[in-house]
């Protein structure tokens, strides 16, 4: 009896390490510096961005409010697990319901295969639906 308590203990345990050590190891393959498709800014863009942002100032907020005077759809892009992104669309969702009276908020996240074709019905001067939606479900889900 106490035996088999044991070896149940023991496989358990088991589970949970392999699980972990599984984690652990995708947490590693997809937040190293290889993983990433993005390049470091170099010295001049820093620059010119830090010029151009001296000399258009707006509040984030209001800039995002102003995109909806013109605009059906508005995309906010963001860096994934980043507090302060999150923190913004919170506070955003308020106020671009007062002040554009925007009732329905969109969470994407879709496969990087496909930004061609997502990059051509956000530019597209209609939005097709049934194009976003065929994308959509071709996306890896697992």
């Amino acid at each position: 009896m106490l035996g088999k308590l044991i070896k149940k203990v023991l496989k358990i345990s088991g589970l949970i390490l392999a699980l972990l050590i599984f984690l652990l190891g995708a947490y590693g393959v997809f937040n190293t510096p290889f993983a990433r498709k993005y390049k470091p800014l170099t010295d001049t863009d820093l620059t010119q961005f830090s010029e151009y942002l001296g000399t258009h100032t707006s509040d984030p907020r209001e800039f995002v409010s102003e995109q909806f005077r013109t605009h059906d759809v508005v995309l906010i892009g963001e860096m994934h697990r980043r507090l302060q992104d999150v923190e913004f669309v919170k506070n955003i969702i308020p106020y671009v319901h007062e002040r554009n009276h925007v009732t329905v908020i969109g969470w994407e996240f879709g496969a990087s295969d496909f930004q061609g074709e997502v990059d051509s019905i956000v530019n597209a001067a209609r939005f097709d639906e049934k194009k976003a939606i065929c994308i959509m479900r071709r996306t890896n889900w697992f």
